[in-house]
């Protein structure tokens, strides 16, 4: 069931501690980008980010922002990869293609809407 709420824009105050929506699905997302990036870019931008935000607060946005700065001849695909994975929500069977189409593995090769 964490395919039906997007992490980015949970439909309700007491979907944003979702554990599996939330926090299953954002890891996934994370290891997606591990893969995209390759592991040292992918802990470059995990450090930036965590350097930039030291005790205080970031968005999703600027988390968004940053990657695409870490990679940015493919910002359009970031574009594509976080809307499908982060703020897109999907009702029905994931075994029948109700989940993200955009993954690490055709990454570079999705065709872009």
């Amino acid at each position: 069931t964490f395919w039906n709420i997007a992490p980015a824009d949970p439909p309700s105050a007491a979907d944003i501690f979702d554990g599996d929506a939330m926090y299953t699905r954002g890891a996934m997302v994370a290891e997606g980008m591990r893969q995209i990036l390759g592991e040292s870019q992918f802990v470059s931008v995990m450090h930036d980010w965590l350097t930039q935000h030291a005790y205080a607060n970031g968005t999703t946005e600027q988390f968004i922002a940053l990657v695409k700065a870490a990679d940015p001849t493919r910002a359009d695909r970031w574009t594509e990869f976080f809307r499908q994975w982060l703020y897109t929500p999907y009702e029905g069977d994931p075994a029948a293609g109700n989940k993200p189409q955009m993954t690490p593995a055709n990454f570079d090769t999705f065709v872009l809407p």
